[in-house]
């Protein structure tokens, strides 16, 4: 009970932290977004979490980020990021907490590194659960058409996750047409979880820049 209480007011305090963020205490973010659509079934870290419509609001403030996620499932779920990162002559670091408001209520805290692979700009990333269970991914997506209007990329992410009382490899391909303000995503994922072969998923949306 006593944890419950606490992840509760976690969840309140982080998510009036990045709505401060987002709509910057009274003054304008830099940038803000907000994301409608409907996910056949949402991907995080390589797992299936449920699907059904969701509304994305995020937002940028200075070196501070923040993320709030709400999809309509049968259990409701909530993820709030908030993010922070640096610029170096090595490269670019970030630290993030994600908070997760599902069937249960989980923390995690992670740290990303911005790196060249053959040429094409990577994105190195390692969480870790209040359980202390891990996954490290490796991600890239390649813009492959842009005329401003109508857009095409591609993209992808190899993962593995450590302590868990199963864990899993997964290896996600995706493909993602934009037209203006329309998004069409199509999702190749293989997890050993559920399957020695990829599935397809789709989602689609709408981003909003205000």
């Amino acid at each position: 009970m006593k944890k419950l209480l606490t992840n509760k007011w976690l969840l309140i305090g982080i998510g009036i932290i990045a709505l401060l963020i987002i709509f910057g205490g009274g003054n304008k973010a830099e940038a803000a977004t907000l994301e409608l659509g409907k996910y056949e079934n949402r991907i995080d870290g390589g797992l299936y979490t449920g699907e059904g419509n969701y509304a994305i609001l995020s937002g940028e403030l200075g070196i501070f980020g923040a993320n709030i996620e709400y999809v309509d499932t049968d259990d409701a779920q909530i993820y709030t990021t908030l993010t922070t990162g640096l610029s170096t002559p090595l490269g670019d670091f970030g630290v993030y907490g994600l908070l997760s408001s599902t069937d249960e209520d989980t923390f995690e805290v992670g740290a990303t590194y911005g790196l060249s692979l053959l040429g094409v700009d990577s994105l190195l990333d390692v969480a870790i659960d209040e359980d202390s269970q891990y996954t490290v991914d490796l991600s890239t997506e390649v813009p492959v058409f842009d005329n401003g209007s109508f857009a095409v990329s591609v993209g992808g992410a190899y993962g593995k996750s450590f302590e868990y009382d199963v864990d899993y490899d997964y290896v996600l391909g995706y493909a993602r047409l934009d037209i203006d303000a329309l998004y069409v995503k199509l999702n190749y994922l293989q997890n050993d979880l559920y399957s020695d072969d990829f599935e397809a998923t789709t989602d689609v949306g709408l981003s909003l820049d205000f």
